[in-house]
């Protein structure tokens, strides 16, 4: 049986290219260009979206998706938290998306029309099926009663991919009308959030069961990860530094514990000592004073004395006795609790420190494991950009051999051997391994211009290593939003050929 697919992104908002994206609104040649690459203009048309009530429309690409919340608000009286900050803070949209296996997602959408899903195919005779209207009209049923309708700021539905799915905006906002992640979706820690996802996934499965959709496995088991190789490599490294950034939050706290322990467990010792010579000093008065209960009760059975003065004087002093023995008793108690305060506080200190040793080595080895993934991703990133490099030195070679092959033509015999010997003698096979050295500099500077270490490229490139590349400014170097990763990776490398043309060398600044 097919399986379900259900994904979570949290945002601070929506960009208004995220929108565009989703509504398939291209307002550049260059994005059209690129969206070209990912999806399918022939079946665009096959897009659709369910609104207020589950009725299906047409996508509505005239109102962006960041304007519909904004109208959301307005409507409801709600102030998005965002609002007026410098850079937003507060997650205030749940982007869902929602879809299943591709065989099962097809029949949905196409019954039994077959797709070309190669680029550049013709899919504009292809009609969609209500199946796949069905289904969509009860995810969005289902989002809707488990999230509030209200809530639900879009609800698109994509066919022009190689899967069809559902991009689900769901606004974060309680019954109050406040804003809440976490009320509304993640709970109070991370174990809430997992439970309240499983529940999700098993209540999806019921709805999804007419569809021949069951319930995914659990990826935290699975570790099941819907990503390129260069984003899994990017995501793992920042969730490692994630996790980096974790640990040392909770070291800091076991540390700062473990020094409220360790003030606290010196207090409690003071403290048993002050009770120690309490009760030492206590007892010293107690034995005086019985010795001289002692004496008394002597004079008064030999009769020597004012026998009244003597039984008052008793008195007194039992009253006395009584009373240091309540305080001895008092303080016993006392000393008694701050050496069971102390047991405890001995205790909690050798397991602070227990646990302070194991997110140290924790905090070692996510260290480790960060440093193998930038290893991984560096390593992949050089042998794209090698790639890209010998697609060039080809292209450049082929062109050479061209040129020469026209030039030769018009050469007598003697002409092509005197050129012939002339290459021979005076370049050998250096030439070869000119192209291969410069080549393996190109690569590394592009690698670093793809990395954004912008310093490191313009150090290399204005030292010995490289060529000086001219006066260039780099201080806007970076990836556009609409580029992907190889006409990014095509734009450092023509960057990095610039900057290692031989030549004099040129101040560059960043």
């Amino acid at each position: 049986m097919a399986k379900q697919v259900c994904d979570l992104a949290p945002g601070k908002g929506m960009t208004v290219s995220q929108s565009d994206e989703h509504l398939r609104k291209a307002r550049t040649a260059i994005k059209n260009k690129s969206w070209s690459g990912n999806y399918d203009p022939t079946r665009e048309h096959l897009n659709f979206e369910v609104t207020r009530g589950g009725i299906v429309k047409n996508v509505d690409k005239e109102k962006s998706i960041p304007t519909r919340i904004r109208e959301n608000l307005k409507k409801r009286g709600i102030v998005d938290p965002n609002a007026g900050l410098d850079e937003p803070r507060y997650r205030t949209v749940a982007n869902f998306i929602l879809g299943g296996s591709r065989g099962q997602m097809h029949r949905l959408a196409y019954g039994n029309q077959t797709v070309n899903l190669d680029p550049g195919s013709d899919n504009s005779e292809i009609k969609r099926m209500p199946d796949i209207e069905h289904w969509a009209v009860d995810m969005y049923n289902f989002m809707g009663k488990k999230y509030g309708e209200e809530n639900i700021a879009a609800f698109i539905v994509h066919l022009d991919e190689t899967n069809p799915h559902i991009h689900c905006t769901i606004l974060p906002i309680t019954e109050r009308n406040k804003f809440s992640w976490k009320k509304v979706l993640s709970g109070a820690d991370k174990f809430e959030y997992r439970d309240r996802m499983l529940k999700l996934h098993d209540e999806l499965a019921e709805v999804n069961k007419k569809y021949q959709l069951e319930r995914g496995d659990d990826i935290s088991r699975t570790k099941a990860k819907h990503r390129t190789t260069e984003e899994y490599h990017q995501w793992r490294q920042k969730e490692l530094r994630d996790d980096v950034i974790a640990k040392q939050s909770e070291l800091r706290l076991v540390d700062e514990k473990l020094s409220a322990t360790s003030a606290a467990l010196k207090r409690a010792e003071t403290k048993l000592k002050g009770l120690t010579t309490m009760i030492k000093n206590l007892e010293a008065v107690h034995s005086i004073k019985e010795k001289e209960m002692d004496a008394l009760q002597k004079r008064l059975e030999s009769g020597t004395g004012d026998i009244n003065d003597i039984m008052e004087r008793m008195d007194r002093l039992h009253a006395e006795l009584k009373n240091i023995e309540d305080k001895i008793n008092d303080k016993r108690e006392k000393l008694s609790s701050a050496e069971h305060e102390i047991e405890n506080l001995l205790a909690v200190k050798e397991e602070k420190e227990k646990t302070n040793i194991l997110l140290e080595e924790k905090n070692t080895q996510l260290e480790t494991n960060i440093q193998k993934h930038v290893d991984n991703l560096q390593e992949r990133e050089i042998k794209n950009m090698s790639s890209i490099a010998l697609d060039y030195l080809n292209t450049e070679r082929k062109e050479q051999v061209q040129k020469a092959a026209e030039y030769e033509s018009g050469l007598s015999e003697h002409e092509r051997k005197i050129i012939d010997n002339y290459n021979k003698n005076v370049f050998g096979g250096t030439l070869v391994e000119d192209a291969v050295a410069k080549t393996n500099e190109v690569v590394a500077l592009a690698a670093a211009l793809y990395f954004g270490y912008i310093d490191q490229a313009i150090k290399f490139a204005s030292t010995g290593d490289g060529g000086g590349g001219g006066n260039q400014d780099l201080s806007g170097w970076g990836r556009k939003d609409d580029e992907d990763d190889w006409a990014w990776r095509k734009r450092c490398f023509g960057m990095a050929l610039h900057l290692m043309k031989t030549g004099k060398k040129k101040n560059m600044r960043r």
